[in-house]
């Protein structure tokens, strides 16, 4: 079994006015997309249930994350539940220190022998090799893409792909995190929560964070360059996204 987990419950503060207007930043269009839909439409259609070759590899279930206290969601979880038959819309209502508290708040409802895969929900990826590596559900595995800028979390592999060390905005080499972390056992992530939630001293708990914990833990995970990764985070992504949509 694999469980997808999207970690929803920000406050979209950084889409400024867009997030205003619209509520939820999910909910914001973009090509007449809402954010969401271009962050799940980033499966290929064996993820889905509507897939004539859905359980070919191993059942997926999809899990989403809400702020049930704001403006919006009741909105977003319609759009949830009619997108995906059979989804897990999961509810808290308060604000979190960020997406690994986030998603502390479910995973322990997950079989420790199950596998995860967490992603933000305001991003595109294409990236067909990391899915179906997932599919087949070998190790723990990372999605990457070229960069140098400052703003993004970084990767660092050895020759045969295999990461090294994992930083929260710092520059430690040519391949940033793309936002979607495979996890190959549940209990992984499990341990790597109760460890960050756990300790004060970590004001945001990020995904990275949880990484590098596993990567000292002795955990491989298999990096994978993204073909395309278009994030959609901010408002100057945001419209710099009007601009490269049409080449999707």
């Amino acid at each position: 079994m694999i469980h997808i987990i999207f970690p929803l419950a920000g406050q979209g503060l950084r889409m400024g006015e867009l997030s205003q207007k619209y509520k939820l930043k999910a909910l914001i269009p973009l090509n007449n997309k809402i954010l969401l839909d271009w962050a799940i439409s980033s499966f290929p259609i064996e993820f889905f249930p509507a897939s004539n070759v859905f359980n070919a590899y191993k059942k997926i279930q999809w899990h989403f994350i809400l702020r049930s206290d704001v403006d919006g969601f009741p909105q977003l979880q319609t759009w949830i539940q009619e997108k995906i038959n059979g989804s897990h819309v999961h509810t808290i209502s308060e604000t979190t220190r960020g997406p690994l508290e986030t998603v502390g708040k479910i995973i322990h409802k997950i079989p420790k022998e199950d596998a995860v895969l967490v992603m933000d929900g305001d991003l595109h990826v294409q990236a067909n090799s990391f899915f179906e590596h997932i599919l087949h559900q070998n190790t723990s595995a990372l999605l990457s893409f070229p960069s140098t800028s400052p703003h993004f979390s970084y990767v660092d592999k050895d020759a045969n792909g295999m990461a090294l060390e994992v930083a929260e905005k710092k520059v430690i080499s040519p391949w940033a995190l793309a936002g979607v972390y495979f996890f190959s056992r549940a209990v992984y992530l499990q341990k790597a929560c109760m460890a960050f939630l756990n300790n004060t001293s970590v004001e945001e708990k990020y995904l990275s964070q949880a990484v590098q914990f596993l990567i000292e833990e002795g955990i491989l995970f298999k990096v994978f360059m993204a073909k395309m990764h278009l994030p959609l985070g901010t408002q100057e992504e945001y419209l710099k996204a009007q601009e490269l949509i049409s080449l999707i």
